[in-house]
């Protein structure tokens, strides 16, 4: 029987701020589809990290992330400790979800495909839009009875979980499962209290953040113009050209003038 293998960092582009030309990273970034949103940022970040780079800062934002419609996550170094709480503020958007009655937490918490396709079809059933919108594949479940410690986690998914804050052994002995969030059918990250207090402990799975790190930078070499002009002239040949975003707008009327030139 074969099994389909999902990978959560199959669509997620990494940008390089610290060796690179503004340029070079705009037109990257509008070959690959990001909306202005993200080249505004990407922008920002830029100019902010060459300065600190200039004034030798110890510490800068070094590289983007960018999955889909949403910048998910920024690396101050290569140290995974640095790179999760960049994403935090995405995944708090993400609306939650319960979990279905007839998904047999209690009994079988099962994190592989066939349970999850079981998962997706109730789920979706509650919510239709699930699926859609700028969330694309994450989900975001609610685990408010279900007593799952890290260390059970950990041992399910055979993995390690990295978490955001500094937490002693006793801390992490009293936390339970509440929050759980996928990405392209995969646990990637999960949120854990106590039952005297309400607050949340954000924590990831250490092979996810890897994943990332592992991913190259796609703007260190110069784009080719003639790639990013295609992508916008196949973008007004199949939607029009209403659907082109202010900055692939503003980039055609350059090509325009250097053509008139």
């Amino acid at each position: 029987m074969q099994t389909t293998t999902f990978n959560p960092v199959e669509n997620v582009t990494c940008f390089d701020l610290e060796n690179t030309t503004l340029e070079n990273l705009v037109q990257h970034a509008i070959h690959v589809g990001l909306c202005d949103m993200q080249i505004e940022m990407l922008k920002e970040q830029f100019e902010q990290t060459q300065l600190k780079k200039t004034n030798k800062a110890a510490v800068f934002l070094r590289k983007i992330y960018a999955d889909g419609d949403v910048i998910i996550l920024g690396s101050t170094t290569d140290s995974i400790e640095l790179i999760a709480p960049f994403l935090e503020i995405e995944l708090d958007s993400i609306k939650s979800i319960p979990l279905p009655q007839n998904f047999n937490y209690n009994t079988l918490f099962d994190f592989s495909t066939a349970t999850f396709k079981a998962l997706e079809q109730a789920t979706i059933k509650q919510n239709p839009n699930l699926m859609f919108g700028y969330q694309h594949d994450f989900i975001h479940l609610l685990a408010s009875n279900v007593n799952l410690k890290p260390s059970e986690i950990e041992n399910k998914l055979k993995t390690t979980l990295t978490f955001c804050d500094e937490l002693s052994n006793d801390k992490l002995n009293s936390l339970h499962l509440t929050n759980l969030f996928f990405k392209n059918r995969v646990p990637v990250a999960f949120y854990f209290q106590t039952a005297t207090s309400t607050d949340k402990y954000l924590s990831w799975n250490a092979g996810f953040l890897q994943s990332i790190l592992d991913i190259k930078p796609i703007n260190t070499s110069s784009v080719n113009r003639a790639v990013v002009l295609n992508t916008i002239l196949d973008k007004i040949n199949y939607n029009g050209i209403q659907s082109l975003t202010l900055t692939q707008k503003d980039s055609l009327a350059h090509y325009n003038q250097i053509i008139e030139k």
